[in-house]
Formats: C-alpha cells, structure tokens, sequence
C-alpha cells in the first residue's frame, strides 16, 4: 500500500505495475474480510480507512483501482460499527452521495456505483428513505445494461481473436465479469432492502428450541382463520420499486439464456466459465423476486407484473430445468414459486385451482426425483398452498383429493423425520377447515396419522442429536400430531 504513497520517480511501465499490484492487494483483502473478523479488527486497529476513503476518487485514481477499493470498503463496512460509524460523519457521507450521482457511460461507472450503493446500504444509522429513488436508480442501471450484448461482443472479439491466432481472453472478457458482478450485487442489494431481518437468503426463522416449539403447541392445533397480510416496506421505496418495473428487470434477469448463445459459450473456452456465473446470476435474481413478491405492499403488485404472469413465467422456467442436474437452480426456482404461490394465497387472487393433473404430475416429480431436502419441503408448501387456496374457495375437487394423497403419503412413507414434519403441517393446514372433513374421511387421514404417531416418536428420539436448526419444526410438527388428531377425532 506504501507505493502508493512513495515520492521516488515512477517511470510509466512501473506505474502500471504498481496500478495492478494494488488492485490485486485489495481484491485479497476484501476476500480476507469477507472470512475473517480478525481481519475486520486489523483493519480497524490500523485505520485502514483512512487510506480507502481517497482512493475512492475515481477521476484521481480512475476505475480498476477505486473499484478495487469500492468492493473491499463494501465488505469491510457490512455490520462493522467502527467503520459506518465514521460514515456517518458530513463530509464522509456528502462524498458517497456524490459518487452515486455520478453518472458516466460505460460498464465501469456501472458497477463502481452499484458497490456505492452497497457501502451505503451498510450505514444502519443513516436515514437513506429520501435517496431511495437514486439508490434503487443505481441497482436498476446494473440491471437495465445488456448482458447478452456484452457477451455477443466478447464473443466476437474471440473469433477474431482466434482467426489471427493471437486470442488473449482478458482482451474481451472482463467486461463481462464486470456486469455480472454489478448485476449480481444489485440483485443482493435489492433482496437485502426487502428483508426486515436484513438476510440476503430467503429462509424462513424457526424455533430453535424444544420447550419453545411444546409450549407453543401446548393447545390444540389453531383451526382458525389466516394471519393477517403484514408488510412492512417503506412506501417511498414500493414507490421507487414502481417506477422503475422493478419487478419485471428481476424477471428478465431471472429468464433463461437463449440457446444459440448457449451453444456459443459452451463452444468457448471463456464461454465456459461464463456459463457458471450466467447460472449462478439467475438464482440470485430468483431469490431476489421471492423476497421482493413476499415484501411490497397489495397496491404495488396490482400495478406491477401480475402474480399470475409470475407464477406462469416461473413455472416454464421450471419446465426448462427439469432435465438438468443443477439442484442450486431448482432450489432457487421453488423458492420463487414457494413465495409467488403464498403471496397469491395471502391477497386470495389466484385462479390457480384450475391447474391440470399433468401440471400437478410435473410439481411433484421435480420434489420426488430431487435429492435435495430444501427443494422436497419447498414443493411440498407448494402443493399445500395451492391445496389450502383450494380449500378456501370450497373447490374440493379430484385435484385437491391428489395433492391430499400425495402429502400423506410424504407425511407415512418418507424416512426423512424434518421432510414428515413438514408434509405433516402442510397436512394441518390443509384440513383446518371443517368442510374438508369428507375428504380427510375419504383418505383416511386421522387413522393414518394415528399409526404413525409412534413410528414418528421413533425417529424424532432416532435422529434428535442430528437435527439442529430443525429442531424446532420437528417438535412443532410432533405436538401438533397430537392436537390435529384430538381436535379431529372430536368432530366426529
């Protein structure tokens, strides 16, 4: 880091070196924060701050070098009150607000910006609600840039390349590496502004512990009405989400890579590992649309992309997937699907109950032929929710009676105890109602659920050191057995 600061005569080769051998230094160390909180402490006990925050002068130091720093300042400032308090101070602050508003062409501006933005979404204590406008601005700039553009031309600056024998990939591709990366931290960004928990995942939070999972179980299975909707993201940001279509950009980002350009990069070399990122992009954004559908408000989604369309769109993306072995995508798409399907569910807008058997077939194959225990419990909500919206609308049809079937069959025959807990609660919610007692009668679901009850007591006390964070859903699940089948058995 001294030779920045060194006074001996740079011939201009040694510049460049030293340009490169800074960017580098950073790159390191923003991994190293990223992994180690003893770094975080060093970097805090020297006040490495000092040094970043002029190197952050992009028409000083240009592009490589104050993106290097921007991306180690946006890591090392996530939860780090040392550094955002410092932040926070006027003349620290003004100095960011200013880097986001400035605004050049090109992929470089692109992503130094959106890593801003980031930094400045790391300030707890700052008030950013009137910036949200600019900020959702800058995350949208990232998403609006072409990517498959991009690409065609670094494709073609290879086959040029290749024709004159001379190909030297870091000519062509690093423009690409660049607009995923601003692409990808856009998307957390966005996802992160729709968590009230402030977790990029989309994960549930459950009960870690056993007495609290009993003692709130202790009463008979609530065969009442659903939880009130309750979101609460801030309307100046719904209304920045609006005016940029937020939602259909994520879509879009979401959406598959056409197979001519496919074929194209699995032919290259470069192309190969591009492939890898394009991937890894996609679910990224596919997290992203789950958390933003579960955190706008009604008004925003009846002016936006519709949930259906959604649903629809997500569901031949599904389609698309189902003869590839990539279960982080599949993951990520029934996640969508999951946070799509409730939401619906909640506004009670969906006209879902229509679907085919076919469609139900392909649902539960993509559960069945998964090895992957997140994907199996985020098809069977799935097929719970459409069964309760079902359910809801009194259409207990030959189509309710199958998902019904299927989810018992889970809940009696799976050797998985976390994948029974949950089919067993998708089985409550779907028989709370009353009138869904014919059907329970027709499968018979109470006198399944009593013969399972010890063989699931079984593997709870079998598998108990080995849940962990799954604890709670288990126990949850082994309580409410209980009280399900007490409260059915009384309506008889």
């Amino acid at each position: 880091m001294n030779l920045l600061y060194t006074e001996a005569p740079i011939r201009k080769r040694q510049q460049h070196r030293i340009g490169k051998e800074c960017i580098e230094a950073f790159r390191v160390l923003g991994i190293e924060y990223e992994s180690s909180a003893a770094a975080v402490h060093w970097f805090n006990k020297e006040n490495l701050l000092a040094v970043l925050l002029p190197l952050l002068k992009v028409e000083t130091y240009g592009y490589p070098l104050s993106t290097a720093v921007a991306r180690c300042f946006h890591v090392v400032s996530e939860n780090n009150i040392e550094v955002t308090s410092v932040c926070t101070q006027q003349d620290v602050l003004s100095g960011l607000f200013s880097l986001l508003a400035l605004r050049q062409p090109g992929i470089d501006n692109v992503l130094f910006r959106t890593l801003i933005t980031g930094i400045l979404l790391n300030l707890p204590d700052v008030d950013l609600s009137q910036y949200y406008k600019d900020i959702v601005a800058a995350t949208v700039d990232a998403l609006d840039t072409k990517l498959t553009v991009i690409i065609e031309s670094a494709l073609e600056g290879q086959h040029q390349a290749d024709e004159e024998l001379s190909f030297d990939p870091e000519l062509t591709w690093p423009a690409v590496d660049k607009l995923i990366s601003a692409q990808g931290v856009s998307l957390e960004l966005l996802a992160n502004l729709c968590c009230t928990d402030g977790e990029w995942e989309d994960a549930e939070d459950e009960e870690s512990s056993d007495d609290q999972a009993v003692g709130a179980s202790s009463l008979d299975v609530d065969m009442t009405g659903d939880a009130p909707e309750s979101l609460c993201l801030p309307s100046e940001l719904n209304s920045a989400f609006l005016e940029q279509n937020i939602l259909s950009k994520i879509l879009s980002t979401a959406s598959s890579t056409h197979p001519d350009l496919l074929k194209r990069l699995e032919a290259s070399q470069c192309g190969k590992t591009t492939l890898i990122k394009l991937s890894q992009l996609r679910q990224r954004a596919l997290l992203c649309l789950g958390n933003l559908v579960e955190a706008v408000d009604a008004s925003f989604l009846s002016q936006s992309v519709s949930l259906t369309e959604i649903w629809g769109h997500l569901y031949k993306l599904t389609q698309a997937e189902k003869e590839n072995q990539n279960e982080d995508m599949k993951w990520a798409l029934t996640c969508a699907l999951r946070a799509v399907i409730q939401r619906l569910e909640m506004m009670q807008l969906s006209n879902l109950c229509d679907m085919s058997e076919s469609d139900l077939d392909f649902l539960v194959s993509v559960g069945t032929e998964s090895t992957n225990r997140e994907i199996q419990i985020n098809v069977l909500r799935i097929l719970s929710t459409i069964a309760c919206m079902m359910s809801q609308q009194r259409q207990l049809t030959g189509l309710f009676k199958r998902i019904s079937e299927t989810l018992l069959e889970v809940a009696t025959k799976n050797p998985d105890v976390v994948i029974v807990s949950e089919a067993l609660d998708s089985l409550f919610d779907v028989f709370k109602e009353d009138h869904t007692d014919p059907i329970a009668k027709h499968i018979g679901l109470v006198d399944k659920l009593r013969s399972l009850q010890p063989s699931f007591k079984a593997m709870i006390a079998r598998e108990k050191k080995k849940l962990g964070e799954n604890s709670g859903v288990v126990m949850m699940a082994k309580a409410n057995l209980q009280g399900f089948i007490k409260y059915k058995l009384s309506q008889r």
